[in-house]
């Protein structure tokens, strides 16, 4: 009986100790961008109301722990040829809207019940105040800048218990958008967004730079800016990228750049180096920043030394 006993006791005890043991294992804590230390016995239950966030959490394999994300949170079609990309946009079709960046559903989220709300550390004061009012955490996560982006799959992989994957996609990125042109000579150019250009603080601004091109949008104070015609004439763009939507609306606004009285002075529009970049493929600084690479390496190849 005493044996019997003994045995019973040691299996408890064996049981007690391999739970308490696997529950140690699971508990980790993380660091934001800010530096503030949070810790988690398992991968946390999260909001998203920025599409750049949204898709690094899937992208790094944690869709699983998203919650609810933004109205403008959809992986276009256009990138949804592999198999991750497939996935990504399937992840995010299923998950909860809870409004935007401006107009957050506060109420839904809250009915959501989620451990914490990931955001950029960007004009968030005002939300990160009303989120932890009402009991929910914070984890900040990078701005803009494109380094930030490799930054970013770090430190939302290690959030979600995801490490060694957001390790492996931040190399990705930082692999396919680093520096590394063989041209000789760098032609002058310009991002254009709409009436604005990109900067070379920008992550889509730095990108150009990268890739082969010599941004001459970095003496201005704005990192968006609506550049002078003066600057457009002294900075004599060789090359101009347009994010457009589609091929109708690259061909409007590239017939109004020939129409342009100073624009059509530039040697970029003399000389028909006018390039297209789709506009799903910049717009978001998430992961498909690799794809923008890409394009815009090879509207640098055709241009040739």
């Amino acid at each position: 009986m005493i044996l019997v006993m003994m045995n019973v006791f040691k299996s408890f005890a064996t049981f007690f100790l391999c739970f308490a043991f696997s529950g140690f294992l699971r508990a980790y804590e993380v660091f934001d961008c800010k530096g503030r230390k949070f810790e988690f016995s398992e991968p946390p239950k999260a909001v998203s109301i920025s599409p750049a966030v949204s898709e690094t959490i899937c992208a790094v394999g944690a869709g699983g722990s998203l919650l609810g994300v933004s109205k403008f949170c959809k992986y276009p079609k256009s990138l949804s040829i592999t198999e991750s990309g497939k996935a990504i946009r399937e992840e995010l079709s299923k998950k909860e809207v809870v409004g935007g960046f401006v107009d957050a559903d506060f109420e839904k989220i809250l009915d959501l019940k989620p451990d914490i709300v990931v955001l950029h550390d960007v004009s968030a004061d005002f939300l990160m105040k009303k989120f932890e009012s009402l009991g929910i955490r914070v984890f900040l996560v990078y701005a803009d800048g494109l380094e930030n982006i490799a930054k970013n799959a770090e430190i939302i992989g290690s959030l979600f218990g995801k490490g060694k994957e957001g390790f492996a996609l931040a190399e990705k990125i930082r692999l396919e958008t680093a520096d590394k042109s063989s041209f000789k000579n760098r032609p002058r150019a310009i991002f254009l967004f709409g009436n604005m250009s990109a900067g070379v603080d920008t992550y889509a601004g730095r990108l150009l730079q990268n890739c082969g091109f010599e941004n001459v949008v970095k003496n201005t104070k704005a990192a968006w800016a609506v550049l002078p015609k003066e600057y457009i004439l002294v900075s004599s763009p060789q090359a101009v990228v347009v994010q457009s939507d589609d091929e109708s609306d690259f061909e409007r606004k590239k017939t109004e750049l020939k129409k342009s009285a100073v624009w059509s002075k530039t040697e970029a529009v003399k000389k028909g180096n006018i390039f297209m970049m789709p506009t799903d493929l910049i717009i978001t600084p998430s992961p498909r920043i690799i794809y923008a690479a890409e394009k815009l390496r090879k509207i640098r190849a055709e241009m040739g030394d």
